[in-house]
């Protein structure tokens, strides 16, 4: 199992009750299902990603924030993607031939660049396990929802009003997780994605 686990939610949607005599339909809770993600220790042979998830601005700044804050004193790969970015509006060749000059100028080596990058990919998978131990609370907390609701099936009559304010609180709190969870799963790859699509240009470049 990789470095950054999956979480999903495997449920039941919720049925209304028609009247007050019926029965409260119980969801199924939502499960903490793991996955498979990108690893820090995976080759960079594939750099295209097929994001069918949106992704999350706000996961993204956080994970690009990581990125810049996993740097080293001296040049390292976070200063090399720095300055490839900054001349996004030269040509790829002149983008890399320039910050490949810099490193080079600085006594930093392609392959010493590349290593620097596994930092940033741990990083990426430090600052996600985060975000995934939010998810996971706000996914047991929705357990727990659902568990209560199952109790107000015997005191129905007083409580339909509770029940029902549960109902919409669930509906909301599972589609959320695992919206976000998808988001999440998706931003992870772009960034990685990118850093290793930027380790393998750079080497393309450096030859």
């Amino acid at each position: 199992m990789s470095l950054l686990g999956k979480l999903g939610l495997v449920r039941d949607p919720i049925q209304t009750v028609p009247t007050i005599v019926s029965p409260i339909q119980t969801p199924t809770p939502a499960k903490f299902v793991r996955g498979r993600r990108a690893s820090a220790d995976e080759e960079e042979e594939d750099t295209t990603t097929d994001f069918t998830a949106p992704t999350n601005k706000q996961v993204e700044a956080r994970l690009r924030k990581a990125v810049i804050e996993s740097g080293t004193e001296g040049f390292d790969f976070v200063n090399f993607f720095e300055m490839v970015k900054k001349n996004k509006n030269a040509d790829e060749a002149t983008a890399y031939s320039a910050a490949l000059l810099a490193a080079e100028t600085m006594g930093v080596s392609v392959e010493e660049l590349a290593t620097s990058a596994q930092n940033s990919i741990k990083a990426v998978t430090n600052e996600s396990k985060k975000i995934d131990a939010d998810l996971a609370e706000k996914a047991e907390q929705n357990a727990l929802d659902q568990t209560e609701l199952k109790k107000i099936n015997t005191q129905i009559s007083n409580l339909e009003t509770r029940k029902e304010t549960l109902e919409s609180k669930i509906n909301s709190d599972s589609s959320g997780i695992d919206e976000s969870q998808r988001s999440l799963e998706a931003t992870v790859e772009l960034v990685v994605s990118e850093i290793k699509d930027v380790v393998s240009k750079m080497k393309k470049n450096s030859k």
